[in-house]
């Protein structure tokens, strides 16, 4: 369990020196990215089960973003001793 110090990475994903305006711009170049991806998929017409799998990816790319967008901001918030 990581404990919620200010010199803790809560997102080891992000580097510590990342703001949270850099990670807002880069996670929408990742959802563009993921949406075409998703578009280009849903135009072969495979099966209705891989576009209802594929629905579930985006809403769950859209609040897994959301959450670390928030936990960016957060993160940026607290003062440095």
């Amino acid at each position: 369990m990581l404990s919620a110090g200010p010199h803790k990475n809560v997102l080891p994903m992000l580097p510590m020196n990342v703001h949270s305006i850099a990670t807002a711009h880069h996670l929408t170049r990742l959802s563009g990215e993921i949406h075409d991806n998703v578009n280009d998929i849903n135009g072969m017409e495979i099966s209705p089960e891989v576009s209802s799998g594929l629905k579930s990816l985006l809403e769950s790319v859209k609040w897994r973003f959301t959450d670390i967008l928030m936990q960016a901001w957060l993160r940026g918030v607290d003062p440095l001793p």
